[in-house]
């Protein structure tokens, strides 16, 4: 392939989903009157608060899960790029590493 440049191009930005302990309450209340009238009133309330660990480094979130970003499209190009099979491999190639498909990758020849 010669030497190669890609441009990434990227739709969403990583995210760290970090782990959280969670207390909710939900009241519901429903009183009767003696005239049949009914009243009903409900509450909910709740908090949450990251977990920490200690580490070396000091206090650290405890991460859950981490979304790799979503990648909107790849150009590349390299001095093999007009030789069809060339294209063809660094297509599979990404494709393969980056699981984008292939209808949002392009192989352009580099211009020496």
């Amino acid at each position: 392939a010669g030497r190669v440049k890609a441009i990434v191009t990227v739709k969403t930005s990583g995210e760290r989903v970090l782990a959280t302990d969670s207390d909710y309450a939900n009241e519901s209340l429903e009183e009767t009157d003696s005239a049949g009238g009914t009243r009903r009133q409900q509450s909910e309330s709740g908090s949450s608060t990251s977990i920490y660990y200690d580490s070396a480094q000091g206090s650290q979130p405890y991460v859950q899960s981490e979304n790799m970003p979503q990648i909107e499209g790849v150009v590349i190009v390299a001095e093999g790029g007009g030789d069809q099979a060339i294209a063809v491999d660094l297509t599979l190639a990404v494709e393969a590493l980056l699981g984008t498909p292939v209808h949002k990758i392009k192989v352009l020849k580099l211009k020496t």
